[in-house]
């Protein structure tokens, strides 16, 4: 009488972190087996006897991510399911400074950032403001002079991956511009006039 087909495996699931992970699945099988799908979007595998070496790639979107593939025995009567779960990037993004506070006369100051993300950007920058010699972790804020008597504040973020930081610029009222006021002279007609 011939043995009944079975497959079992120590594990039919994993769950990667977004860095990527190799796991590993041990196969018990009375027959021999394959695998459907040896390599996905995400996943590759490795075979070496009854071990299963799943390697899942890094995930660089802040999305979740899925796949799967089947173990199946030759004669078709079995199989495991083996599902994968990856998490999505999680960034990190710290600015310094965050609140600027700047005299009327503007100047410059240097913005540090620190993030984990391939590239990060500048959004909405006031008027009175401009960027200059950025880097990979910083750049220059030029703040242009306050001609206008009152103080102005201004906003701008910084965007890197699914992470957003405010700054926050508040500068001084400018030096108000004295006015000329011309003086008027009154000239006596009775003065008489002497050689």
């Amino acid at each position: 009488m011939q043995d009944q087909t079975t497959l079992s495996v120590s594990t039919s699931s994993i769950n990667a972190s977004a860095d990527g992970q190799t796991s590993t699945i041990t196969v018990f099988c009375n027959t021999s087996w394959e695998i459907d799908r040896p390599k996905g979007n995400i996943y590759s595998t490795n075979t070496n006897g009854n071990t299963i070496s799943v390697k899942v790639t890094p995930n660089k979107k802040e999305t979740n991510r899925n796949e799967s593939f089947n173990i199946i025995t030759a004669d078709g009567k079995c199989s495991q399911h083996i599902s994968i779960s990856q998490s999505g990037k999680v960034y990190s993004l710290d600015v310094n400074p965050t609140n600027i506070t700047d005299t009327g006369s503007g100047g410059t100051i240097k913005i540090n950032i620190n993030t984990n993300a391939s590239s990060w950007s500048i959004n909405n920058l006031p008027s009175w403001c401009s960027t200059q010699n950025k880097t990979n972790d910083s750049f220059v804020l030029s703040v242009k002079a306050n001609t206008a008597t009152t103080n102005r504040t201004g906003t701008f973020s910084i965007k890197a991956g699914n992470q957003r930081q405010q700054i926050t610029i508040t500068q001084s009222a400018g030096q108000a511009t004295p006015k000329f006021v011309p003086k008027t002279v009154t000239i006596d007609s009775k003065i008489k006039r002497t050689d």
